[in-house]
């Protein structure tokens, strides 16, 4: 068996303002007993240092962040197995990839998106291509995140111009703030975090409505669900809907309350439903059981499960 005693990882920071992933992976599996994972930032040491400190089994990073160091270190140590999250990658892009690693010899089990399936429109090559979306991360309460003391009704986090778009719902709530982890909003909405400091608002509000303008399941609705109360999601093209109400009620297995058509006395108990359904099946944990159970280590996959179990209590 290839990690017969502990999978060693080695997983490169490429986390923005709106995804922990890579560092929500790292804290997973060092949180499991016999896994070892070190987050490797470029600024800190070169390739062939990171890669002859650590000595990893399994190396993971955005096609954004690859070298030609690193690509020229995998090629000679093809023992290594090399994960590649491709999202935000064109045709083009994976077509290259696939050409490098064939040509190079690269050990590639895989590389994964986050959008869900329905949503992918990138065709896989030679190298297999799935999907890993975003998870809740459960390790960001770790932190020291200071926030100031207050309450509200309502929390609008969005990725674009809102103001003014919503208020037919934002006027039924007496106190409402406007959030966003994109910095370009900054003058636009009340406060801008990057995700893995948002997570300290979400206790403050009664009600969280998450706006996207793309077609995806951002980490900030795994994230609010996790730790906030009433969770609501709306797409920002009414022609959005229909499909990402489908695509969220099969992912989530137990659907959204619906901030604009459902009753408030139907909240809290949909919300409930829902969050249950989180820590079952879409926190980081259950993420990296994935990545897991597609490296085949069945070793590593029966721990993350009693680990989720344990979540659950």
């Amino acid at each position: 068996m290839r990690f017969a005693n502990r999978m060693k990882t080695l997983i490169q920071n490429y986390a923005n303002t709106e995804s922990t992933e890579p560092l929500y992976i790292c804290e997973s599996l060092n949180d499991l007993e016999g896994e070892e994972a070190n987050i490797w930032t470029p600024d800190g040491s070169s390739a062939f240092d990171a890669f002859d400190t650590t000595k990893p089994d399994v190396f993971i990073t955005h096609f954004g962040y690859l070298t030609n160091d690193i690509l020229k270190y995998l090629s000679q140590n093809n023992n290594i197995e090399l994960l590649v999250n491709v999202t935000g990658a064109t045709q083009d892009v994976i077509d290259q990839l696939d050409d490098i690693v064939d040509s190079s010899g690269i050990n590639c089990p895989f590389v994964f998106y986050n959008s869900p399936s329905a949503f992918n429109t990138i065709k896989q090559r030679k190298t297999k291509m799935i999907n890993i979306m975003l998870g809740a991360d459960i390790y960001l309460s770790k932190q020291s995140v200071e926030t100031p003391e207050y309450k509200a009704d309502l929390a609008v986090i969005s990725n674009y111009t809102v103001k003014g778009r919503l208020s037919d719902i934002t006027d039924g709530f007496d106190v409402h703030h406007f959030l966003s982890t994109n910095q370009e909003l900054a003058n636009e909405v009340d406060i801008v975090a990057p995700t893995m400091h948002l997570y300290g608002l979400y206790g403050k509000y009664e009600n969280i409505l998450v706006t996207q303008d793309t077609q995806d399941i951002p980490q900030v609705l795994f994230d609010s669900i996790l730790y906030g109360k009433n969770v609501f999601f709306l797409p920002k093209y009414e022609s959005q809907k229909d499909k990402m109400y489908e695509v969220l009620d099969s992912s989530l297995k137990a659907p959204l309350p619906l901030i604009d058509t459902d009753p408030k006395e139907e909240w809290e108990e949909k919300a409930l439903a829902v969050k249950n359904k989180v820590l079952s099946s879409h926190t980081c944990l259950s993420r990296v059981k994935r990545l897991a159970s597609k490296l085949q280590n069945k070793d590593l996959v029966s721990k993350i499960e009693k680990k989720i179990k344990d979540l659950q209590k």
